[in-house]
């Protein structure tokens, strides 16, 4: 008769990692949030590693939360050019060079007598 062979010892068993819905896991960390306690000693009284806790949190963060963003509509504008240097002329008697804008717009309020 032949003796039974001795099989080798079987590799240690790893715990399949449960995968939780998005709703239980929202509500563990709700729960976590509501427990006033750190991450560390809420996962120790609940029997989770500190890294599930840290990955769910993510998972959440990631989810888009369902609130519109508001849009802002963007034109571009044509930059006005910046008028420098004019001239004003004043029938054949009077000629002034090189006022700025406002300043034209000042001389002619004062020549009004200050109307605008």
């Amino acid at each position: 008769m032949s003796e039974a062979q001795p099989q080798p010892p079987s590799p240690p068993s790893k715990k399949r990692r449960r995968t939780r819905s998005l709703e239980e896991v929202r509500s563990l960390v709700d729960e976590w949030k509501q427990s006033g306690l750190t991450a560390t000693a809420w996962c120790i009284q609940r029997g989770f590693l500190r890294s599930a806790l840290s990955s769910w949190r993510y998972r959440l963060d990631a989810q888009p939360s369902g609130q519109s963003v508001p849009f802002l509509e963007v034109r571009r504008v044509t930059p006005q050019p910046i008028i420098t240097g004019l001239r004003l002329e004043i029938g054949d008697q009077c000629c002034v060079t090189g006022l700025e804008l406002d300043q034209v717009i000042r001389l002619i309020q004062a020549l009004r007598g200050g109307q605008s």
